[in-house]
């Protein structure tokens, strides 16, 4: 019956979509919010959405696009690295575009420093993350940013002391103080970051109730 693929017929009707249409469905699927339809539409020829749909790949019926959990496995199983990296690239235009000249809101940057990350365009992600984290920083959301700035920290070795100390600076916001201070002792900073660095420790020593030893923390920054 027309709702009745699965296993390896979904498999083989994914792989048999010509590439733009396999990486069109690995965006929406790849997407951690639900895109609206008609903003997918306008980036999208309509026979893409249409013949997704035909198909029963993608559910277009609606104001958002869905695609079912079943579907969204067996395409990150089939999808090339390429066609992968091509659709996380399809979602940074989408949200980069929303906005207009004011700029995506701080959620969709969000969803852009993440999609850069998994794109592999790890060098653009972190340069979006110093752009953008005071703004995300003031609108409560940076914390969203922790298992991207991981990746970057570890796919980014030239900038991994800046990265770690952005991050330890957001788990002391959260009041992760236990992980915010493993992470600490564990950098070495750069010499840019180094009075951030002191001023964390001291933050951190003093929510501890360390007062002595964040005394000197802030001493010698």
């Amino acid at each position: 019956s027309s709702g009745d693929v699965s296993g390896s017929s979904l498999d083989a009707s994914i792989a048999s979509l010509a590439p733009p249409l396999r990486i069109s469905l690995a965006a929406v699927s790849a997407a951690r919010q639900r895109l609206p339809r008609d903003e997918v539409a306008a980036v999208v020829d309509a026979d893409t959405l249409r013949e997704l749909g035909r198909r029963f790949l993608l559910d277009a019926s609606r104001e958002h696009l869905i695609v079912h959990d079943l579907i969204r496995d067996a395409v990150h199983r089939i999808a090339s690295r390429h066609e992968l990296a091509a659709a996380h690239r399809w979602l940074v235009e989408l949200y980069s575009a929303r906005g207009g000249s004011r700029g995506p809101r701080p959620l969709d940057t969000v969803e852009i420093i993440h999609h850069l990350t998994a794109s592999g365009d790890v060098n653009d992600a972190w340069d979006a993350c110093q752009g953008a984290y005071r703004a995300l920083s003031a609108a409560g959301v940076d914390h969203l940013l922790i298992d991207d700035l991981r990746k970057l920290a570890s796919a980014l070795p030239g900038a991994r002391a800046d990265i770690n100390l952005l991050l330890a600076r957001i788990l002391v916001r959260r009041s992760n103080i236990a992980e915010a201070a493993e992470l600490l002792t564990s950098m070495e900073p750069s010499a840019g970051g180094k009075m951030r660095w002191l001023l964390l420790q001291g933050e951190v020593a003093q929510r501890r109730g360390r007062l002595m030893s964040a005394e000197k923390w802030f001493a010698e920054a």
